[in-house]
């Protein structure tokens, strides 16, 4: 998922027909009641400080509630960001897809949540947001990391680019 707004966070168990885990930093759980209602939930909170100890983390929860049928949401790029265009992603999007080829990735974009919610804010601005979703990748066997990596990315942008081509 591109992300650009805490407003993701609620928009994506509203609109997808599925059960979901997300993948966050483990600061969120100080956030009076929004932490500790997601701190209850059975989800991933890394420290983004703990480098290879958070991705690790995050493969083997992440096996764990696959394999209980859950879609684990990531937000490759690490943080939010306003343009349209992601940041290079993390690599924990890369490790999980090399341990599960079979799980389809689906790359997500969601038009208009940095206006909904723009960073700081606390109360969403009524305005329409486009869910927008791209073609599912799969990690291509031998396919290195940094090759993943940017397919991912431009998945996303194409995802966004789907904006313009449907206005």
């Amino acid at each position: 998922v591109k992300h650009q707004s805490a407003f993701e966070t609620f928009l994506m168990p509203a609109i997808m027909p599925h059960a979901l885990a997300y993948v966050f930093k483990k600061e969120l759980l100080r956030i009076p009641f929004f932490g500790w209602s997601i701190g209850s939930l059975d989800m991933i909170h890394i420290n983004r400080k703990d480098g290879s100890r958070a991705f690790h983390k995050v493969v083997e929860q992440g096996k764990r509630l696959i394999q209980q049928g859950m879609w684990v949401i990531m937000f490759p790029e690490g943080t939010r960001n306003k343009g349209d265009v992601p940041q290079p992603f993390k690599s924990g999007i890369y490790h999980l897809a090399k341990r599960f080829p079979h799980v389809e990735f689906i790359p997500v974009y969601l038009e208009n949540l940095s206006r909904i919610m723009p960073k700081g804010e606390f109360w969403p601005v009524p305005l329409a947001c486009t869910a927008r979703f791209g073609t599912p990748l799969y990690l291509q066997e031998g396919e290195e990391k940094e090759a993943f990596l940017e397919r991912a990315r431009q998945g996303v942008m194409d995802a966004c680019a789907q904006k313009s081509a449907s206005n």
